[in-house]
């Protein structure tokens, strides 16, 4: 039998309940309830006759806690637009987690948030672990970032596979452009700046350009020395250096991204990201003019 909700597999529990293994769903009672006589009086007994309705796989389900858990899972990735296959990662990382964590009262919540932070870490749909911390949160579940991001790097090591820094940061490029992209107030300005420019370009092709150019850049920089630092913040400080030079090669008066709209947009602090484009600008002079 599967979830007429998410066609999961459904498992018996205590109470003799079908209950979907995957959302936590319960679907119906496993057993016909009926009548039975009772010591030939006029009396009737109700009880479980025990004769399943259709064949089950009689196994114990997960806690309650767990089903309660993966169903607030299921509906943050939802929200996100995350597939079936990271959500299935990610409960197989979050019972790995389990099984091996320390803690023996841990918060469970912040287990599956981080665990799914693991999981779009393996597969192309590179979120960035604020934006899950900050889903939750809405959702109703306290937990303060600092222990997330604790969580996120303990589980981390449960992931199967490793992502190199370069690929992170071009990664984190394109979900940004993608954000930057769905702000129609950015959209109308940038319109009216590249009109006024003397070398007409589309918006379309202003954004296709500035792409390529910030992975041009990324591929130019020598990434060791940035091994413990976000990634997040080189991402939004090369697009900042991508923009200055198409600028200049479009003849624009003035940048079109600034670092406050960036800072705004991403959530990143704007000392972070003044920092961080010092120290990137510094292996980047010779490639600033090309």
């Amino acid at each position: 039998m599967m979830c007429p909700k998410c066609g999961g597999n459904l498992v018996l529990n205590r109470e003799f309940q079908l209950v979907c293994e995957k959302c936590g769903n319960i679907v119906s009672l496993a057993f016909s309830l009926k009548r039975r006589w009772k010591n030939n009086e006029n009396n009737f007994k109700y009880h479980y006759i025990r004769r399943p309705i259709k064949k089950l796989y009689f196994r114990n389900p997960y806690p309650s806690t767990h089903y309660r858990i993966i169903q607030t899972l299921q509906k943050i990735c939802s929200r996100l637009g995350i597939n079936k296959n990271v959500r299935e990662r990610t409960i197989n990382i979050y019972f790995k987690a389990i099984k091996n964590f320390k803690n023996p009262r841990p918060n469970y919540y912040r287990l599956i948030a981080a665990s799914l932070a693991v999981a779009l870490r393996e597969s192309n749909m590179l979120i960035p672990p604020n934006e899950i911390w900050k889903a939750f949160l809405e959702d109703g579940h306290r937990f303060s970032k600092t222990d997330f991001y604790k969580a996120f790097y303990t589980i981390r090591k449960y992931s199967s596979k490793k992502i190199g820094l370069e690929e992170k940061i071009i990664k984190y490029i394109t979900y940004i452009l993608k954000k930057i992209f769905e702000n129609n107030v950015f959209i109308e300005k940038t319109q009216k700046k590249l009109s006024t420019a003397k070398k007409r370009v589309s918006l379309r092709e202003y954004r296709f350009l500035l792409l390529k150019k910030a992975v041009q850049l990324t591929r130019n920089i020598d990434w060791k020395s940035f091994q413990s630092r976000s990634p997040i913040a080189s991402a939004l400080s090369i697009l900042y250096i991508a923009d200055y030079i198409l600028c200049k090669k479009l003849d624009i008066e003035h940048q079109i991204l600034t670092q406050r709209f960036l800072s705004n947009i991403s959530g990143v602090a704007l000392s972070t990201i003044v920092i961080r484009l010092r120290m990137i600008r510094e292996q980047l002079t010779g490639n600033l003019s090309e």
